[in-house]
């Protein structure tokens, strides 16, 4: 179950810890803040992650997209962690 608030809790944590130079905590803040509806303070978290040469090498262009979403007032949902679909239920063999 997404917990928006525990989520931005522990992402500002994890920041604090690293004095706001670890981008990839910044990213994961910027998405527990898009979850809790304060898409401006995500658009100001990607923003910063972006800014980090290294991280902009590497995650540049799927942060784009999920700042591209919080500016368009959405989350981000990581597509690999969506509930996958179900496999239709197994049906009868006849000899």
């Amino acid at each position: 179950m997404r917990d928006g608030k525990r989520a931005v809790d522990h992402a500002t944590l994890a920041c604090e810890l690293t004095e706001w130079k670890n981008a990839v905590f910044l990213d994961t803040l910027a998405a527990a803040c898009a979850e809790t509806g304060d898409f401006d303070k995500a658009i100001e978290h990607q923003k910063k992650a972006l800014s980090f040469p290294a991280f902009e090498k590497r995650y540049g262009p799927e942060a784009r997209k999920r700042l591209d979403l919080y500016e368009k007032k959405k989350p981000y949902r990581d597509p690999s962690l969506a509930a996958g679909e179900l496999a239709p239920p197994p049906r009868e063999v006849k000899p």
